[in-house]
This record gives C-alpha cells, structure tokens and sequence, in this order.
C-alpha cells in the first residue's frame, strides 16, 4: 500500500489560527519527539515508528490547552 497517498499524512488540527500554538508530541516513554512554536499543520511523524503518541496543544497565551493522542501506522 502507498504509505503517502495524501490521505492522513500529516497531523491535522482544522481550525487553528496556525501562529498561536504550541505543540508537542510525546513517545510512549513521555520523551518529546517534536515541538512547534507555531503550529502549521506539517508533523508527518518521519523518522518515527508505527505506535501511539501523545500531544500537548496550547496557545501561547496560555488560555486554552488540549492533549489526547495519535497513531501512526507504518
């Protein structure tokens, strides 16, 4: 199957106004494997293996925070 069929290829978070948050995703370890100042919708989760993964999303002002967690299947 084609991995990079343009279908979830990138973790997606609509609706954001994409220059006040903060993200970051943790292993399973709860060891950060990615951070973004702002936000673009860009983490493809490369050079990581299939399993699940946690986020932490927060505006910069601090007003509103998000967590929960994602998959990534090879």
């Amino acid at each position: 199957p084609n991995l990079r069929d343009g279908k979830n290829d990138t973790f997606i978070i609509e609706n954001l106004d994409l220059t006040q948050w903060v993200l970051e995703i943790f292993d399973r370890n709860g060891d950060r494997i990615y951070q973004s100042e702002n936000y673009q919708n860009d983490w493809t989760g490369e050079n990581q293996i299939g399993d699940v993964f946690y986020y932490f999303l927060h505006r910069k002002n601090g007003k509103y925070q998000f967590k929960g967690w994602l998959q990534v299947i090879r």
